[in-house]
């Protein structure tokens, strides 16, 4: 085990010598190799976990022996039998809240944070899905979206060992550089995910003045940590690595049981403030957490290759969309996939990239959702004012299934964006403002 620096952050390789299927554990396989591009899989009984239903691609559900009599206990909140914990009460508003009150609460959530195990943000009854890097880069983005999750594992079967992580966002930005660099469809179709990391390295070694004109995999390298590490790890490895998800290991047998990030956060935060409403009653204004300056949004006539452009030279994950009159409607995320979706191959996708406006993509994503063709998981939008209390809004970014919140006033105009990793930076630095 190696670490970066840091005492706090446990990194782990596996050993070559392992297999794939001998390094998942806890949560249910699905497999996908370069054979046919099949799924493959394998059952494992870790922590008592059971088989609850067989797929029809092959993969299987797992679900927990742990009953809702026995629940388990981590930072006084208790996790009932589907893996996440339970909700309490409604959530209460307050007014205003004295500073040695708000260092008072602040003391206390963060004793939530470091007394929570990643264990504790785990899902009891989850399904995973891994991919070799032998396998299309293309095919795999649509494995994503048939099992509806934004990340997967990458296996590299030559080393034996799991290399990074891939996500939805990856390919969307893999298809943002290919229209703009104008290289043909085909080329991004045949590559598989070990020629798309290699291009990637060797793309970033000749346009480090243009990094927004790279392929680039956020989750290149396979940074883990320890289903025992506690969630202020966890969060320092968020931040500190620029990342979105962190696969966890089974500290005993070093097998991957789960993938974490933000969202779960976001859910330990809204289950929190259900039983502890008190805690989170300060409001943005008092708590003047956020970004309140150059705040970029983007008109609905917009077109998506202009808004993935932006997000990405900015670094950012979302953005707020504006009407006419300034007023907020809707927020694009990198990871919509519904341009794609609609199109009937590549070329038509890439055409989709830069013919499709904001407002299109925000019509046709609703008409998916409606109709269960599009992911579930995808994010929506969640606004909030300044005299809103912390606790409504973690509740609405965790109904919207978002890490962040946009700001408006009256006229309901965007002033600001708070995100989960601005609440986490508010409790992990001691409050400070």
């Amino acid at each position: 085990m190696s670490t970066n620096g840091s005492s706090n952050l446990n990194y782990h390789s596996i050993n070559s010598s392992d297999s794939i299927s001998g390094l998942i554990g806890r949560e249910s396989q699905t497999i996908y190799s370069s054979q046919n591009f099949l799924p493959a899989t394998g059952k494992r009984n870790v922590n008592s976990n059971k088989v609850d239903s067989i797929h029809s691609n092959g993969s299987f559900t797992t679900r927990s022996s742990i009953s809702s009599e026995n629940n388990i206990g981590f930072g006084g909140i208790g996790m009932n039998n589907s893996g996440r914990m339970n909700l309490v009460s409604e959530i209460s508003n307050s007014n205003i809240i004295p500073d040695a009150d708000l260092i008072s609460n602040h003391s206390i959530v963060q004793g939530i944070f470091n007394d929570t195990k990643c264990y504790d943000l785990m899902q009891i009854s989850s399904k995973g899905t891994v991919f070799e890097t032998t396998i299309p880069f293309q095919l795999a983005f649509f494995a994503l979206v048939e099992h509806d999750t934004d990340v997967a594992p990458l296996w590299d079967p030559e080393r034996r060992q799991f290399v990074g992580l891939m996500t939805v966002g990856d390919y969307i930005n893999a298809l943002r550089v290919w229209r703009t660099q104008r290289l043909p469809t085909t080329e991004l179709t045949a590559r598989t995910i070990s020629d798309m990391l290699a291009f990637s390295s060797a793309m970033s070694l000749h346009s480090q003045q243009q990094t927004n004109q790279v392929v680039r995999f956020r989750h290149a390298d396979f940074q883990t940590i320890d289903a025992e590490d506690s969630v202020v790890q966890l969060c320092l490895l968020l931040i500190r690595s620029g990342i979105d998800y962190v696969p966890v290991l089974d500290p005993d047998n070093g097998n991957l049981v789960s993938i974490l990030g933000y969202l779960d956060i976001v859910h330990l935060l809204d289950q929190a403030a259900a039983q502890h409403p008190h805690l989170f009653s300060a409001t943005l204004e008092q708590l003047r957490i956020g970004t309140y300056t150059n705040i970029m949004t983007a008109p609905k006539h917009a077109k998506i290759c202009e808004v993935l452009d932006a997000l990405e030279s900015q670094q950012i994950s979302s953005l707020p969309i504006v009407d006419d009159t300034g007023k907020v409607v809707d927020t694009y995320h990198k990871s919509d996939v519904s341009f794609v979706i609609k199109a009937a191959d590549p070329d038509e996708v890439v055409a989709n990239l830069g013919n499709f406006k904001v407002e299109e993509c925000i019509a046709l994503r609703e008409q998916l959702l409606q109709s269960g063709d599009v992911m579930s998981s995808f994010q929506g939008l969640v606004v909030c004012k300044l005299e809103y209390p912390l606790s409504q809004i973690v509740r609405s970014m965790m109904i919207a299934r978002s890490t962040k919140a946009v700001v408006v006033d009256e006229a309901h105009r965007c002033i600001g964006i708070v995100s989960v990793k601005d609440v986490i930076k508010y409790y992990l630095t001691g409050g400070e403002r």
